[in-house]
């Protein structure tokens, strides 16, 4: 069951009778409060490798704070420092960066969400179990379509992604029920960058990076595209903390690292492929698993951040069908029509994770990492976190450490499970 539980004796930060988006937390309390996560609050077994946190408004950052490592020296005590801007794979924050894109082309009259995927990315996509029921774009983006990643959700260059709907690899692909149940799919997220490839005619990385990220004035890249090799060397690894034997999570074993161990000596951008492959060759439009579109941007909470104040509704991007697009429920949950995940999810729209009190954003849970980009619309704020390594498993749902984040940052916070009533 997914638990969501306040870190035990954390700093609420929120005392100062303040109401509007000024009452976020100042800096040193955020300090102290980062800090005292990152040491495990006093239980050594809770320690984190690194955590980056930044509190915002429309005007841009209220507060920040970082504490740990962006990543361990061999002998596991010194390292690179953990920082604000420091760049991290973020997991499943990826897709509502997508999903951005998806809406910017939509408000451009250059995508129609409600069209048939299957006319815009090539093939045929269907459920065989119903066969005359169409799939749109933002059942896609919602995770109704449902579709599942089985073993595999992503196409090995030079493959292409209607090749993961055929033969053996279509084994485990399909739900049993009918398009319009909820099951999240990383899958979605590939066939709505093809969907974005082929309206623009360019590949998903680089209109990207020119048309969500630069307007935002968010550096990141996906899967490091358009990044520096010196922007790659300040990056943060993805750890888990094993035992001798590689596999057993340990709290006081070897900090291993996941992902990104030395991004500074790859190519970017970087893709799982055939040895010598080269993108030089892509046919675009073809496979849009290629740049890891559901969870490989790298971006740091500065950057999420920057993203965060244009969603709140800060002036010149995106255009206002962008957020509004992306606030709309497309399911909501109603007992029987979705998998929630033991009440993670409650409402998602196409694009975002929709919580209880009117927020939104996404959160990401990868290779070791906890993030999130939550906006509180209401309170005219939001926050961006990234957690890169807990020394024991965390919590399903919601770590602890994240929970004492959201609701030190965002007064009131509330999960779903919460607010269903089934924790």
């Amino acid at each position: 069951m997914r638990r969501r539980e306040v870190l035990g004796g954390g700093m609420a930060l929120m005392g100062t009778g303040l109401t509007s988006a000024q009452a976020a937390p100042v800096g040193p309390d955020l300090a102290a409060l980062v800090a005292a996560l990152v040491r495990g609050n006093g239980d050594p077994t809770r320690t984190l490798a690194g955590c980056a946190v930044r509190v915002f408004s429309t005007r841009g950052r209220l507060a920040g704070a970082a504490a740990g490592h962006a990543r361990f020296s061999r002998g596991q005590r010194a390292g690179l420092a953990m920082r604000e801007d420091t760049p991290v794979r973020i997991a499943s924050v990826s897709k509502l960066v997508t999903a951005i894109g998806a809406w910017t082309l939509a408000s451009q009259g250059r995508l129609d969400l409600g069209e048939d995927v299957s006319d815009l990315v090539g093939f045929r996509v269907r459920n065989p179990a119903f066969p005359d029921q169409r799939i749109t774009l933002a059942m896609v983006l919602a995770h109704t379509s449902s579709l599942r990643d089985g073993e595999t959700y992503w196409a090995p260059y030079p493959g292409t992604l209607a090749a993961l709907f055929e033969g053996t690899l279509a084994t485990g692909r399909w739900g049993s029920e009918a398009p319009g149940y909820f099951t999240y799919c990383n899958l979605n997220y590939g066939l709505a960058a093809q969907a974005i490839e082929r309206a623009t005619g360019e590949r998903f990385d680089l209109w990207m990076g020119r048309e969500v990220l630069g307007p935002a004035r968010a550096p990141g890249g996906f899967n490091w595209s358009g990044t520096s090799t010196a922007e790659r060397a300040r990056a943060g690894t993805l750890y888990r903390r094993f035992a001798p034997d590689g596999t057993t999570i340990d709290p006081f074993g070897t900090w291993t690292p996941q992902v990104d161990e030395a991004p500074e000596s790859l190519a970017a951008p970087t893709f799982i492929g055939a040895e010598g492959a080269s993108l030089a060759d892509y046919g675009v439009g073809t496979n849009g698993t290629l740049l890891s579109p559901q969870g490989g941007l790298r971006i740091s909470v500065a950057g999420l951040a920057a993203l965060g104040r244009h969603l709140l509704g800060a002036r010149g991007w995106p255009a206002a069908g962008v957020r509004e697009g992306l606030r709309q429920p497309v399911w909501r949950h109603d007992g029987t029509n979705g998998a929630t995940d033991s009440g993670f999810f409650g409402a998602y729209s196409a694009g975002a994770h929709l919580l209880p009190g009117g927020r939104w954003g996404h959160f990401g849970d990868a290779y070791g990492l906890r993030s999130g980009l939550v906006l509180d619309p209401a309170l005219g704020r939001g926050v961006a976190y990234a957690i890169t390594g807990f020394s024991s498993a965390p919590e399903p749902g919601f770590a602890r450490h994240e929970l004492a984040i959201l609701r030190a940052a965002l007064p009131g916070f509330q999960t779903d499970a919460e607010a269903q009533g089934t924790m």
